[in-house]
């Protein structure tokens, strides 16, 4: 089995066991995704401000699958293949 397959594995597995976990973020990052791509209508310098709190925010929360995905290839040991 090559890394890249043993990733795969190791991600799936992963996933299914924290199934309610990733669930809730998709559900979370799909409703807030909504917001952040239709324009809002922004009068005012404070209300400009929170809004690019929320985009930093949207794209934080966006990071963490990246996160968790990279964290979990930093967990696999190397491939020993000849």
């Amino acid at each position: 089995m090559d890394g890249l397959e043993e990733l795969r594995e190791f991600k799936a597995k992963t996933i299914a066991e924290h199934r309610a976990a990733f669930d809730l973020w998709q559900r979370v990052h799909a409703l807030i995704e909504k917001y952040v791509t239709c324009g809002r209508g922004l009068s005012s310098e404070y209300s400009k401000a929170l809004d690019i709190l929320f985009i930093q925010a949207f794209k934080s929360h966006g990071s963490l699958y990246c996160s968790a995905s990279s964290g979990i290839a930093k967990t696999l040991p190397p491939s020993h293949e000849e």
